[in-house]
């Protein structure tokens, strides 16, 4: 079978068939999941190009009226980004698809005691260890005992069991473009439900940490000392730890290109192994007074926190302000601030310009000459 014919009987099944008879009918249950597997084979050795084409024709499935399956095919979807295809193609109609399952989820808690909810997140879970079709059987069985069904099993059960399948999915996208990220942040009633449901479901806490970090944010550095200055872009940031680290990974180099020169070391090229601990004091714009000097570290007013977000840096003139100081304290930053929710989903602080010296000390003398 080739991926173009496995595509359109994947598409065709979920049509003609429930997801409770392509879960428990031998013959369906088969010959779906060698659909799935030609899929995937194919996506391991091809191309992006292709594999943006094939997830093109591929996401059509994620609009089928039974959440289930249009959950195993978020899924699949997430899978082909996962693989190299563009992450922007299927973004959107998964959110789609996320949004209606979670407004079902809250029908099935209201009908549902919150253990039975959370036996069937349980098992839900569990098919994000293996194969959705193998556990079929032990699906059903499940969905048997939570509520009185017959064959018809309800939506909204459906969309709670097939919600973890949909989010790994969306996360696939999500990770890998700041792009998808912003879309689902113009969502603001999903969003809303995503927080609602994340002490109940898994899935639903991934959403709401990926979707609660900071993109696109343009930030001014000022290193007033060495006359050095830089906007930067910054996206994926939960803390100002993980800006701490990537600035002092971005900004020191050599001076004669505008970089900063590590002030503790004197070499650009020993200062790169100490990106992982504090090499500046980081300080708001109010911190230095007109006669050039910080204020005093015990008022942390005045200092950029690492627990902190970006938003709470305080503007200068509608920029964000950062002023590299030199180092007052020494110490470590807890590493628990830089785990990854994902081993794709990456931090980023990139330089998009490099002031002059005369623009540097510019805006130092319009900051010392602010009224406070």
């Amino acid at each position: 079978m080739n991926v173009e014919t496995a595509v359109s009987q994947v598409l065709d099944l979920i049509q003609l068939h429930s997801s409770e008879k392509l879960l428990v009918t031998d013959e369906l249950t088969k010959h779906f999941a060698l659909c799935l597997k030609t899929i995937r084979s194919h996506a391991n050795t091809a191309a992006p190009s292709e594999l943006t084409a094939l997830l093109n024709v591929f996401v059509a499935g994620v609009r089928v009226e039974d959440f289930f399956s249009a959950s195993i095919i978020a899924d699949e979807c997430g899978f082909l980004v996962d693989r190299g295809a563009d992450p922007n193609i299927a973004v959107s109609r998964v959110l789609d698809l996320l949004a209606e399952q979670i407004v079902e989820c809250r029908a099935v808690l209201e009908r549902c005691s919150e253990s039975e909810a959370a036996r069937v997140s349980r098992v839900a879970d569990l098919l994000l260890q293996k194969n959705a079709l193998a556990s079929g059987r032990e699906l059903m069985d499940l969905w048997n005992s939570v509520v009185s069904i017959d064959q018809c099993v309800p939506s909204d059960v459906k969309a709670w069991s097939g919600l973890g399948l949909t989010v790994r999915g969306a996360m696939e996208m999500l990770f890998r473009s700041m792009e998808a990220r912003q879309a689902a942040r113009r969502r603001p009633f999903f969003l809303g439900r995503s927080y609602t449901l994340a002490h109940l479901n898994q899935a639903a806490w991934y959403i709401s940490r990926v979707l609660g970090e900071e993109d696109d944010v343009i930030l001014l550095v000022l290193h007033p000392e060495q006359k050095r200055g830089f906007r930067v872009a910054a996206e994926g940031l939960s803390n100002n730890y993980q800006l701490f680290r990537l600035l002092q990974r971005e900004l020191i180099g050599d001076p004669l290109e505008g970089m900063i020169l590590d002030d503790a070391t004197a070499n650009a090229s020993q200062s790169l192994s100490r990106s992982d601990s504090p090499m500046w004091t980081y300080y708001q714009w109010t911190a230095l007074k007109p006669d050039g000097t910080y204020t005093s570290l015990m008022d942390f007013n005045h200092l950029v926190l690492g627990e902190k977000r970006i938003r709470d840096v305080k503007r200068f003139n509608d920029e964000v302000v950062i002023l590299l100081g030199r180092l007052e304290l020494a110490g470590g930053w807890p590493e628990s601030k830089f785990e990854p929710i994902h081993p794709c989903h990456c931090h980023r602080a990139t330089v998009i310009e490099v002031l002059s010296s005369d623009e540097v000390s510019r805006y130092v003398k319009e900051i010392q000459e602010m009224p406070r």
